[in-house]
């Protein structure tokens, strides 16, 4: 739950960090910014409870701070799990912007899909995390404004078939995990506008 007195038992419990990752569009302008909650400097995390994970990002973004102040006023992605977005968890950020980023490890249950359509309904952006062509999330492609193509779990002829896939439909072309310079270039000539 987001609320004062849940993040007061947070901060007394343990320090926590914010780690705000740049999002750039193909002429290396920052766009926007994903928000990952962390428990200490160093940028990973040990856990794997994707809800926690959530809850964390959101408690520290709207209370220490705000996401105006963190972002800028940029764009914030944040993902959610299935649990949460059937929660209607996401309305609490500001529709215009914020983008839901779908884990990659979500069903397209009738609960889910009817969130993420009511979530577009109110005006939120949706991407799908980590998509490297799983048939599983294929029934999310009809509502989501970008794809996230990792760079990392794809190779060349494979991120070509994504893309050839992806072309006619009214998304954009996210490329994450991109490593060198090489990586944004090949990314940029295939056509990912961010």
């Amino acid at each position: 739950m987001v609320g004062g007195k849940r993040l007061v038992e947070v901060q007394a419990a343990q320090r926590m960090f914010l780690a705000r990752q740049p999002i750039f569009d193909n002429e290396l302008r920052c766009i926007g910014y994903e928000l990952l909650a962390r428990e200490s400097p160093e940028n990973r995390t040990p856990h794997t409870d994707g809800d926690a994970a959530t809850r964390r990002t959101l408690d520290v973004a709207l209370h220490l701070g705000g996401l105006p102040e963190l972002t800028g006023g940029r764009p914030v992605f944040i993902n959610f799990t299935a649990p949460l977005l059937e929660q209607d968890l996401a309305t609490l950020l500001p529709p215009q912007t914020t983008v839901i980023e779908l884990l990659e490890t979500i069903q397209p249950t009738p609960a889910v899909l009817d969130a993420c359509h009511r979530l577009k309904k109110q005006g939120y952006r949706l991407a799908i995390d980590d998509f490297i062509g799983q048939r599983h999330l294929e029934p999310f492609l009809p509502v989501v404004d970008i794809v996230k193509v990792d760079f990392l779990a794809t190779n060349e002829t494979r991120r070509a078939r994504l893309v050839e896939t992806l072309r006619d439909r009214p998304i954009q072309l996210l490329a994450e995990k991109l490593e060198t310079r090489e990586d944004f270039d090949d990314a940029r000539a295939m056509g990912f506008a961010l």
